[in-house]
């Protein structure tokens, strides 16, 4: 987990064993992003889509890596 405030990773006795995120951080992030889109205008393109219906659809994990990567990691706040 990051600290926003001091951009720290908060890791607990586990904290670096990797593991899956759930169905349901998926579903969080693709609400989130459409959202975006219809008030915000954030450009969201067909091959986005695709890689939410890949995402979404067989849970591909490599797809939302990607979208991850694309819309969640950049809108980080700075500061």
């Amino acid at each position: 987990m990051l600290d926003r405030v001091t951009d720290e990773s908060a890791v607990g006795r586990r904290g670096t064993e990797p593991f899956y995120a759930a169905s349901l951080s998926k579903v969080v992030v693709a609400v989130d992003v459409l959202d975006r889109r219809r008030s915000e205008g954030l450009t969201v393109t067909g091959a986005d889509l695709v890689l939410f219906r890949r995402a979404l659809g067989p849970s591909d994990d490599s797809a939302m890596n990607a979208i991850w990567s694309r819309f969640v990691a950049r809108a980080r706040p700075a500061g």
